[in-house]
């Protein structure tokens, strides 16, 4: 976890965060594989709102518990960004049992059959002709999610410390007072 998040050149305290976050959430990457695999599935039986659907909910789901989990609302502890990674956990369990329950629908199922393992090559190349540029979409969205995250992470601690105490901007709490003089710190709602 350290690696990857070291990859940002961040400050400790959000090197400490992002590998909190990694460390929730890296292990369980293979279901969020699996929920995209079998939604392919679905997609490919020829079933497109299905998946899109399940995405809104656990997109949903994410956002719901993401808040609650990271600023402790309601029942829930505060656990900052350790709960970020388990909300968008629980989203991806959430959005994969309902993903398998829709693939076993005799809706679904009726429109696929047992796995036959023989090369068409016509078949071949058209999934190569349609993977290739979809692969290459992925990675251009993700390169650009990661100079996003480089570009997050050169920003200057002491920018945003100096930001923070600018009564022109945050105005002044007792709060913030404190934490601009060095005697606190902000809660994690004022970060």
């Amino acid at each position: 976890a350290e690696f990857y998040a070291g990859i940002f050149d961040l400050d400790a305290v959000a090197m400490r965060e992002a590998t909190t976050f990694i460390r929730v959430l890296s292990p369980f990457i293979v279901t969020f594989g699996l929920a995209l695999a079998v939604g392919a599935a679905i997609r490919a039986a020829g079933d497109t709102l299905t998946p899109l659907w399940i995405g809104l909910l656990m997109n949903i789901v994410n956002i719901i518990l993401n808040y609650s989990l990271i600023f402790g609302a309601g029942p829930f502890p505060e656990m900052g960004v350790g709960g970020a990674g388990l909300a968008s956990l629980i989203a991806v369990y959430v959005g994969m049992a309902v993903m398998l329950v829709a693939a076993i629908l005799p809706s679904i199922r009726k429109k696929y059959r047992m796995f036959r393992f023989r090369v068409d090559k016509p078949v071949a190349w058209k999934v190569v002709s349609v993977g290739i540029p979809s692969g290459m979409a992925t990675m251009f969205v993700m390169t650009g999610f990661f100079i996003f995250m480089k570009v997050v992470g050169l920003v200057d601690a002491d920018r945003v410390h100096m930001a923070i105490c600018d009564e022109s901007i945050y105005g002044q709490t007792a709060e913030i007072s404190a934490y601009c003089e060095g005697n606190g710190e902000l809660s994690i709602a004022l970060q």
